[in-house]
Parts: structure tokens; sequence; C-alpha cells
């Protein structure tokens, strides 16, 4: 963290606002290297033409009555009368101030952020003032977080999420229409604004208009699902902005995690070793449901633990699986009716389209029995 401007915190997540401006650079990535490109235009040109700088709302009327849009987000001189990209500096010297985190440092929790890296403070007329004032005013400054710092994903993206938001922002086509573009547009959320770990989109039933309801899930810094900040909520709810319906409006929510368990018992085959067989079921379905997060609203099929356990080499059939809600002073305290839950089969639990599963403590939460 650092404070500055009389002690206040610099949050860690970029705050989003739509900004026209004349001084604008594009930032390249090539390998480790980053570079900035700024535009050709001059100074002289923008002391002449204060006016360069147009109101976006602007922009808005002269679209309406046409037969035709174009789109904002790829050609931003739009915002700018002017056929310059922008002002590039020259006979000066650029300061870069940037910051860089990793997926361990991105997430905190309440109360970690204590340190002052740096911080400045200003006084209208630092002369008139006693020093030793000054001086004990600048030693009783203390930070810290009574909300958690969230926005990094701890935990990497698998190939199936890649290969499904792929395909969603290759078929959205910049703009969202169906639930599969909004779901897209969430998850491109550039990263210095926070990322979403799991969204759903689900049409708000009790709105006379087209309300969509955006229910989002970040991640702690434990690598647990948790409702996003404000922040975050905010960030999303203007990028969305960008690209929905003119008839559609959004609610961004925070989804709901309920934490659950699995007990199972199998039947071993004559020879294998079953302390080993139960070590072997409890990484195999660790991988499979506690390694990657379940989607919210996503159905829980307890028939894929039978096919799960009954694949592994050794065992002979598996002959009952429980899944049971955990409510312990380390899980979620968001209550659940499992029973009712339960499909009328016992094949699948039904969730909610505002809720995610999540097995939180693999090695705790996994419990077996091999006869």
């Amino acid at each position: 963290s650092k404070a500055i401007d009389k002690g206040v915190i610099i949050p860690p997540v970029a705050i989003l606002k739509p900004v026209a401006v004349p001084r604008r650079f594009m930032i390249e990535h090539v390998g480790n290297n980053t570079f900035l490109q700024f535009g050709y235009g001059n100074q002289s040109e923008l002391d002449a033409s204060p006016s360069n700088i147009s109101d976006p709302a602007n922009v808005v009327m002269n679209m309406y009555g046409k037969e035709h849009i174009k789109d904002q987000s790829f050609d931003p001189s739009n915002l700018i009368q002017s056929d310059k990209f922008g002002i590039s500096p020259s006979n000066t010297t650029l300061t870069i101030v940037y910051r860089a985190n990793n997926k361990i440092r991105t997430n905190s929790g309440v109360g970690a952020i204590s340190q002052i890296v740096d911080a400045e403070f200003a006084f209208p007329d630092i002369t008139a003032l006693d020093a030793g004032l000054i001086s004990s005013l600048r030693d009783s400054l203390e930070v810290t977080n009574e909300q958690p710092v969230l926005g990094g994903q701890t935990s990497a993206v698998t190939s199936q999420e890649v290969k499904l938001r792929a395909y969603d922002a290759y078929a959205s086509q910049n703009r969202a229409v169906t639930k599969q573009d909004y779901l897209s547009a969430v998850y491109r959320l550039p990263g210095q604004f926070g990322k979403v770990k799991r969204a759903n989109i689900v049409q708000d039933s009790d709105s006379f208009k087209r309300n969509l309801n955006v229910y989002c899930l970040c991640e702690s810094v434990t690598g647990f699902l948790t409702p996003p900040t404000n922040i975050i909520k905010n960030n999303l709810k203007i990028w969305l902005n960008r690209y929905k319906m003119i008839n559609d409006t959004l609610d961004i929510l925070n989804g709901k995690v309920i934490n659950i368990g699995i007990e199972f018992t199998a039947i071993a085959k004559r020879g294998f070793n079953k302390y080993d067989l139960l070590v072997e079921i409890y990484d195999e379905l660790n991988k499979q449901f506690a390694g990657s997060k379940m989607q919210i609203g996503e159905r829980f099929y307890i028939t894929d633990i039978y096919t799960a356990i009954n694949r592994i080499d050794g065992v002979v059939d598996t002959t009952e699986v429980f899944v049971t809600q955990k409510l312990t002073a380390k899980h979620s305290q968001v209550s659940f009716n499992m029973n009712e839950a339960l499909s009328a089969n016992g094949r699948y639990i039904e969730v909610p389209e505002n809720v995610a599963l999540e097995i939180r403590y693999p090695s705790e939460d996994i419990k077996g029995a091999i006869i």
C-alpha cells in the first residue's frame, strides 16, 4: 500500500472512469519489454483549438437518427475533434511510476495492509506551523484495510476455461446481446480494475424491463471464492456499459458460496493395498472437484463421483456417496437445504442461479472408507 496526500490510501485495484484527454498513449508489450507509443500532435494545435475535446454526449447525439453506428472502442478519435492521435511530450523528462504484482501479492486479507511505503503530507503554509507538531503528525500516520483486497487470481485459468472464454469472445463481436456475450465481457475486464473468477447472468423476473442480474465472485488471498468489493463491482458496471444493449439495465450483485463435503464408501479388489487405494481416490476427487472452481448456478452431479472412483484400478464398486454442507467457523455461513436441492433420483444437486458450490478444504472435506 502507498499513502499520499494527507494519509489517503491508494487502493490496490484501480478505479475505471471514462475520460477524454488530449495527451494519450498506447502501451505495447513485446516479450519482457514495455513501450509507450505517443501521437504526433503539438501544443500549438491544442492552444489554438481549446475546444478539441468534445463532450461524449455530443457524440451520442450526433448518432441519433442515423442508420448506422460506429464502434467507439475502435475509434477513440470520435471523442476528440482532431485527426491526430494526441500530443506527444517534448523538451521534458518523463517519470513513469508503475506498480507490479504477482499472484501471491495481489490479494490481501483484512488487516494485512499495515506498512506505509511512502507518504506525502500537504500543508497550506508549512512555515507557519510548529515543526514538532508536523513531525508528530507524520509519525502518527497508520494504515489498515478493514475490507479484504481482492481483484487478482491466485489460481491459474484452466485450459477448458480458456477454450470457453475464447469461443465466447469470438462470437460476441465486441457487443453483449446473449448471456455468453455478457459473460465474455465480464471475464475480459482488464486486470488493473479487478478480475472476476466466476460470474452468471440472470434475467430479473421481478423487473418489467430488460433488467439483468450479474452475479460475481472473486478469489480471496487463500484462493477461496468470495464476494467482490464495491470498487470491482463499480468498475465492472462501467466496463459492461461499453458493450451492453441500449435497452438493457444491469445490477452487479454478490454471488453466494456454499461449502460442501464428500463422503463415500468403496469396495477394493483382492490383493490391493486399501491405504494406497484410498490416497489415490482422494487425489482423483481433489483433481476433479476441488482443483477447479465450480461455476455459479452449475449443477453438482453425484454420479460423477461414482464414475471418478470406479474408474480407478483396484476399485470393484462404490456403494455409497453423500454430499454434505460444511458450516464450521472456517467455512461459508450461507445456509442451504441439501435435501430439498437433491433431485428425485438422487443423481444431482440443483444449485440456485446465484450460488456456487466449493470444496474449500479437500483434505478435511473429502472423507471415505475402503472395505
